[in-house]
């Protein structure tokens, strides 16, 4: 998960996840773990803008299955828009996430690392 200050992304947290339970490594996201950071995080003034996943080379656009995760994550956050970066070996595609009309909208944009 992503957290920032003033719109510049200041913290994050690597999840884990839960156990895999199906044999095919396949990711789970602690979600108690995560929503615990999230509100440690608030009362500090950090806000949960996003998250960040991997995808094997290649893979630098956002799957139907991450929209929809993505769809999901904005309505359980109550957010307007997030940011879905994808991490490939040396490559960073950001997206962001929001709404038009109650429809979901991604786009890719320039992030800046500092």
């Amino acid at each position: 998960i992503l957290g920032a200050k003033d719109g510049i992304v200041t913290d994050y947290f690597a999840d884990k996840g839960l156990p895999d339970k199906t044999g095919y490594g396949t990711y789970a996201p602690n979600t108690t773990l995560l929503n615990e950071i999230i509100g440690n995080w608030a009362k500090d003034d950090i806000d949960f803008c996003g998250l960040y996943h991997t995808h094997l080379p290649g893979g630098i656009s956002l799957s139907d299955a991450d929209k929809e995760y993505i769809r999901e994550i904005l309505i359980a956050a109550k957010k307007d828009k997030l940011f879905f970066p994808i991490l490939l070996d040396n490559q960073m595609i950001v997206y962001c996430a929001y709404w038009i009309k109650n429809r979901l909208c991604t786009e890719h944009v320039d992030a800046e690392l500092i």
